[in-house]
């Protein structure tokens, strides 16, 4: 404790993070200003390639061990402003334990966006189908940062928003179809919901809904929300406060936060939940999030920090300290209390690109992720992530 004490003192701008998805939408959009890109562009195509080579001091603990890649090959097609098609390839090759030619897979991902080009009752009107990359609801209560198929529709007025989302993997468990129509004003200051499920138990009786309100007001650097739900004639609550500070050099994120959960809020998930979905670019997942939380009981407070703390010395030479740690204070079963930190060492070798190399030492790791994406799904109820100590290096490139 008093080194990481000490790191947090001397502690440290720079893109680095835990492995993470690359959106399947906006391709075009987010590289415009990356000249260093390599992909030829067009009016109506671009693409892009990101990649991670590794190599992990986990042994056989983690399906991603030893020596491999991660790749994610993105494409979009785009028709003026109102139809773009987006596809998303993973190629990666875990471990090079696997052998030489059993050692790459790959699986696919599509999207389609179609945006009527005038407005409609006053509002710009947009339809997605399919992929919908990661999904929240409300400000994360219930449901946060989830994979999902389906479909959304959005009817964005200026100060208003509708949107109604059609989700077919489940979110918590698999082969259940959810609908979440919401309503926000103000950019998100305020907003209401609602989640139904169709997947019938036993009895015939489906799920409960759930019903929500919410808000976020940004302030300056600060950013305040606040759910609050209720499902199966019980309550839950969140409350977060996150704040960035960027000086010369230096940056800080934390986000501190409350939750709370009734008992049987999470009737027929609680201990069934079904991660579905473990591969390499879940990492930089929060531990709060309720797929952890209700993979054992749903009666609990949860607490949590997180401190995330950057510093550039210059293009080349960058430092970062990751930290998230809490509790999950359950009522009748024993408290889960968590720490995860990544300490990292960035180095970048090109003056106009942002590829770089990544020295790191953590301890948060994939606990199933030998049910490997596409052949295999997640189905135990347990956290996504458990703790090991291990050292590692990542190589991070961009075409």
């Amino acid at each position: 404790m008093k080194i990481l004490f000490f790191l947090l003192l001397v502690s440290f701008h720079a893109l680095a993070d835990y492995p993470s998805a690359r959106l399947n939408q906006n391709v075009c959009e987010e590289i415009a200003g990356q000249r260093y890109r390599l992909i030829p562009k067009g009016e109506w195509f671009c693409g892009a390639v990101d990649g991670q080579a590794y190599g992990r001091t986990v042994g056989k603990r983690d399906f991603y061990h030893g020596v491999g890649h991660w790749s994610q090959v993105r494409t979009e097609f785009h028709w003026e402003d109102s139809v773009s098609i987006n596809f998303r390839s993973i190629i990666y090759s875990a471990t090079s334990s696997s052998g030489y030619a059993a050692s790459n897979e790959a699986y696919h991902l599509g999207t389609f966006k179609f945006t009527y080009p005038e407005k409609l009752l006053g509002a710009f009107v947009s339809i997605r189908i399919v992929d919908l990359d990661r999904q929240t609801v409300g400000e994360g209560l219930f449901i946060e940062t989830r994979e999902s198929n389906g479909g959304l529709m959005l009817w964005d007025w200026d100060q208003v928003q509708f949107r109604w989302l059609q989700e077919s993997t489940g979110f918590l468990v698999g082969d259940d179809d959810v609908s979440n129509p919401e309503l926000n004003f103000w950019n998100r200051r305020l907003g209401v919901g609602a989640l139904w499920f169709y997947k019938e138990l036993a009895f015939q009786d489906k799920r409960k809904p759930y019903f929500y309100l919410y808000s976020s007001i940004p302030y300056e650097n600060w950013n305040f929300s606040a759910e609050a739900g209720t499902r199966n004639k019980t309550a839950a609550y969140m409350a977060k406060v996150s704040h960035d500070l960027t000086a010369g050099g230096f940056s800080l994120q934390s986000i501190l936060q409350g939750r709370y959960y009734q008992n049987g809020f999470a009737q027929g998930f609680a201990g069934q939940i079904e991660n579905q979905y473990v591969s390499y670019d879940q990492y930089n997942k929060y531990y709060t999030n309720s797929i952890n939380v209700f993979s054992r009981d749903d009666q609990v407070m949860v607490s949590s920090l997180a401190l995330n703390l950057r510093y550039e010395f210059s293009h080349a030479h960058r430092l970062g300290l990751l930290n998230e740690v809490g509790m999950f204070d359950y009522n009748g079963i024993e408290d889960d209390r968590f720490y995860f930190g990544r300490f990292e060492y960035n180095h970048y070798p090109f003056p106009l690109r942002e590829d770089y190399f990544s020295f790191f030492v953590t301890n948060k790791l994939l606990r199933d992720s030998y049910n490997a994406p596409p052949y295999y799904e997640s189905s135990s109820s347990t956290p996504l992530f458990r703790t090991y100590v291990y050292a590692g290096i990542e190589g991070n490139f961009q075409f």
